[in-house]
């Protein structure tokens, strides 16, 4: 019985964790586009004429480049499935079991109490 629970607990961990990438890849599949995941490895060609192990470095360092990574990482961010879909309803759900209204929004105070102008 302990070792059913360990799977079960393994299993859904591993759902947790590719549930995200692999959703976004059959997303993008079916809109007809790469699957985004292979951008971070587009880079330009190399210089092989050097020898495949100083080309092989090369385009790990490049890939492993600061800029490289952050601008793959805003095109993930612009083209995210869950950002654009969950964002709004995780947002609705933190507000109904917590009140929380987000980091930039402040909650305002309303006056009921006075009578309407006329």
């Amino acid at each position: 019985m302990k070792n059913a629970r360990h799977l079960t607990l393994n299993a859904l961990f591993l759902l947790m964790v590719f549930a995200v990438p692999i959703t976004q890849i059959v997303v993008d599949l079916t809109n007809d586009m790469a699957p985004q995941a292979l951008a971070l490895f587009d880079l330009p060609q190399l210089d092989t004429e050097s020898g495949p192990l100083s080309a092989t470095v090369s385009w790990v360092r490049q890939m492993m480049d600061e800029k490289h990574l952050r601008d793959y990482e805003d095109a993930l961010e612009e083209s995210s499935f869950f950002e654009e879909v969950g964002r709004r309803g995780f947002q609705f759900i933190r507000y109904l079991a917590l009140g929380a209204l987000g980091e930039k929004a402040i909650r305002g105070v309303s006056d009921c109490t006075s009578t309407p102008r006329t």
